[in-house]
């Protein structure tokens, strides 16, 4: 499998398992399928459109361009690969299911990603796994009860790949801290935001389908700050990110460039009747700044 355009992590843990499997082992893994079915059922790693590319599916899109570029599929086709739970009812339109237990209409086609056991995308590091019952036909996804801890030492950017490939995985940190444009960023690190955000919008659905208040929804980003800065004007921008954030539980700080007053604004003039010794009326214009101090005090102000 050619990996030499994956990100440098991941290359490291797959250069470093490589030289820790045996011979056997790797003869092994060479003759395993990329997909294997049982009745109307079929489980492979990735999408099914082209099993040996190793192409993602956590989000809508990715979904109906699958169905419209795809012959035939089983009906229930289980994934990974995009490190999320997910579940995507394939039909005219193809639509998200938002259900920790999906029951599975024979009339119609499903895909179920079911999550991993490491390298979360979602932030929550506890192990992913799924119950398929045939007789109910019902798919429950499920998280593991314990929490693994976090490694010790090193970052996981600091680490051996030994340490990075054996540690419990939180999920390596390895989209930039400040990304200034888009251009910046490798297509997996543009697909692992798109996963991150997938998950913060399954969770939040999870939640509010188990009748959990506002304020239970809001844990995902609980004790996180999120910073925006905005070198342009932004009213609609701004404030969906805000409520975005806020929504998830983050503290917000927001910076924007005040845009210069036009020249209307700057010509604009109050009138303040000032009461001077010879009573005479004068005007005050904000450009001139602070309003003199004569007496009795401009505007009414003491």
């Amino acid at each position: 499998m050619d990996y030499s355009y994956y990100y440098a992590a991941a290359r490291e843990v797959l250069d470093w398992t490589a030289l820790h499997l045996s011979p056997e082992n790797m003869q092994w893994l060479r003759v395993l399928p990329y997909q294997r079915s049982e009745g109307e059922v079929t489980y492979g790693h990735a999408s099914p459109r082209e099993p040996e590319a190793f192409e993602y599916i956590f989000a809508l899109e990715q979904a109906e361009d699958l169905l419209a570029r795809t012959g035939k599929l089983a009906q229930l086709t289980f994934i990974g690969h995009s490190h999320l739970q997910r579940a995507f009812q394939l039909g005219n339109p193809v639509r998200d299911v938002w259900a920790e237990r999906v029951r599975v209409d024979s009339a119609r086609r499903y895909l179920i990603s079911i999550g991993s056991c490491g390298q979360p995308r979602d932030y929550d590091p506890r192990a992913c796994y799924g119950i398929w019952d045939d007789q109910s036909r019902t798919v429950e996804f499920h998280r593991s009860s314990t929490t693994p801890k976090r490694p010790h030492g090193r970052s996981s950017r600091q680490a051996s790949p030994r340490t990075r490939a054996a540690a419990p995985a939180w999920g390596l940190r390895w989209i930039p801290q400040a990304p200034a444009e888009l251009e910046a960023l490798t297509r997996g690190q543009i697909e692992a935001l798109l996963s991150l955000a997938a998950g913060f919008k399954r969770e939040r659905a999870k939640a509010r389908s188990a009748g959990e208040s506002p304020a239970d929804r809001r844990g995902l980003l609980r004790g996180r700050n999120v910073i925006t800065l905005f070198f342009e004007s932004s009213t609609r921008t701004r404030s969906s990110f805000e409520v975005a954030a806020k929504a998830l539980g983050a503290d917000v700080l927001s910076f924007q460039k005040t845009p210069p007053a036009s020249p209307r604004a700057s010509r604009s003039r109050t009138p303040c009747a000032i009461s001077t010794p010879s009573a005479r009326t004068r005007w005050w214009s904000p450009s001139r700044g602070r309003a003199p101090r004569l007496w009795p005090a401009p505007c009414g102000q003491a």
